[in-house]
């Protein structure tokens, strides 16, 4: 009998669709609804709503990487290259836009492998994501601009539902 090999998706496939199954996850277990934007022609991958009073939503841009390691080391934030274009769409201002908009980053392991472990009673993804509020940010020009992402910005169930009751209750982000 014939051996078939392995087929696999090109790795940026694979690493956006490992990013939306974790941010699914995120809002998965903070009680939010996902939704997968069908163009990318605004800067905007997913986003996701809360049945809270007000019904507060957040638009999301969603970028992987391998190529950044967390090793903190004191450092405040870390760098992220941006394509202008995607820094330009979400650096506007909330009065542009009835939702406010995020850009996540998820830092992930840069072998395929080491993305999720699965144990008995567990199963693990690595590593973490972040956030970073852009809006009101001068415009850029150029191919590409680096954006500082702060480590204390996880995004994690408690920070969505955090963003999400302020979104409630001030209609912009913090």
């Amino acid at each position: 009998m014939p051996t078939v090999g392995v087929l696999r998706l090109h790795n940026t496939a694979s690493m956006e669709l490992f990013s939306i199954g974790y941010i699914t996850a995120i809002a998965a277990a903070s009680g939010c609804d996902i939704q997968r934007s069908r163009t990318d022609d605004d800067s905007i991958d997913v986003y996701l709503s809360s049945r809270q009073p007000g019904r507060p939503r957040i638009d999301f841009q969603v970028k992987a990487t391998t190529t950044i390691a967390d090793t903190r080391s004191g450092a405040m934030s870390f760098p992220f290259r941006l394509k202008s274009k995607n820094y330009n769409d979400l650096r506007l201002m909330e009065a542009d836009f009835m939702v406010p908009r995020l850009l996540i980053v998820l830092l992930m392991p840069e072998r395929t492998v080491d993305w999720i472990e699965h144990g008995d009673r567990h199963a693990l993804l690595r590593h973490n994501s972040y956030y970073l509020n852009l809006a009101g940010l001068p415009a850029l020009s150029g191919n590409t601009h680096t954006v500082q992402v702060p480590w204390a910005n996880g995004f994690t169930v408690e920070s969505l539902r955090s963003l999400m009751n302020f979104v409630a209750v001030n209609k912009v982000l913090p």
